[in-house]
């Protein structure tokens, strides 16, 4: 008997030193990693005129998950981001050309925040001590309207940034330049696109190589963080978590996805994960759970009935 309570003595200190804890999850060893549009920000009321940019091409079509729509030129070649997008709009729409820094400057500034996704990330990164990262499909130029437009509250929480630039192809680029060139094409168009493609990264933001759910985007993303981080990203794209959960083939560190549909469910998942807790964050589950006046009033109701339940047994 003595030996083999040795044994499995020996067996669970390998398997506590050597074993990955599924679930050991802290600050120190875990980064979050957030895409933003319609997880951390969203379009507002204007935004959805000005979407209808997709009828003006027939060339868009929907992504594996049949949620949103890729912009390709006739050939077949991708075009990634806002910027880009407009940019070829304006190359083919003549009416168009001349207006497309303003479009891009419209669309981005009116973006506000998902209020209960800021309070959770704020939370985790103010009172928890996690490290957040931004991990986004928008273009360098589109990034930086919407953060100059959020300010401090979303810049500040982010110690690193991950934009996909150019996120287009060569074929691409190379069309935009030859229109640029025209002697026809206005003065700004042209500011514009020399501008998007001579934009330099800085140790703040950095470009990634290809887009969501390249595995050339992620693998760039784990390389800047540290491959030995435990990893965290929340996406509201099966097809871009699908992409982020491959790592886990080639890493001994956790990598875990997580499809964002709302930041009630958001908050969940982390309590799941063991991040947050239903006792010491009871306060910020509550504030996420019954938002708004209607939540607060919905909360009271609920806890004046647990109170009167027991008197009444």
């Amino acid at each position: 008997m003595k030996t083999a309570h040795k044994l499995l003595l020996l067996l669970s200190i390998f398997c506590s030193s050597i074993l990955p804890k599924e679930f050991d999850l802290t600050p120190k060893n875990t980064v979050l990693i957030s895409d933003l549009d319609e997880v951390l920000i969203e379009k507002s009321l204007f935004l959805g005129g000005v979407a209808q940019l997709r009828h003006l091409t027939g060339e868009y079509t929907k992504d594996t998950d049949g949620k949103r729509e890729t912009l390709r030129n006739k050939q077949g070649n991708s075009i990634g981001g806002l910027t880009f997008h407009l940019l070829y709009h304006g190359m083919r729409k003549p009416y168009l050309t001349p207006h497309v820094g303003w479009m891009i400057k419209t669309l981005e500034k009116s973006r506000c925040f998902i209020d209960g996704t800021e309070k959770i990330y704020r939370y985790l990164k103010d009172k928890k001590g996690y490290t957040i990262v931004y991990a986004t499909n928008k273009d360098r130029i589109s990034y930086d309207i919407a953060a100059q437009a959020l300010g401090d509250k979303f810049t500040s929480l982010a110690g690193t940034v991950f934009v996909a630039h150019p996120g287009s192809s060569p074929q691409v680029i190379a069309q935009l330049h030859i229109f640029a060139d025209l002697l026809t094409t206005p003065a700004s168009y042209k500011e514009l696109l020399h501008k998007t493609l001579t934009v330099q990264p800085t140790a703040h933001i950095l470009h990634a190589p290809g887009k969501k759910p390249d595995r050339e985007y992620y693998e760039y993303v784990e390389e800047n963080l540290g491959p030995d981080k435990n990893m965290i990203f929340i996406d509201d794209k099966p097809s871009n978590i699908r992409g982020f959960d491959a790592l886990q083939t080639t890493s001994s560190a956790q990598r875990i996805g997580i499809i964002f549909q709302n930041p009630q469910q958001l908050a969940q998942e982390f309590v799941n994960l063991g991040i947050l807790s239903e006792i010491e964050d009871a306060a910020l589950l509550e504030d996420i759970r019954y938002p708004g006046i209607w939540g607060k009033i919905k909360l009271a109701g609920k806890k004046l009935m647990a109170k009167l339940t027991p008197a009444a047994a």
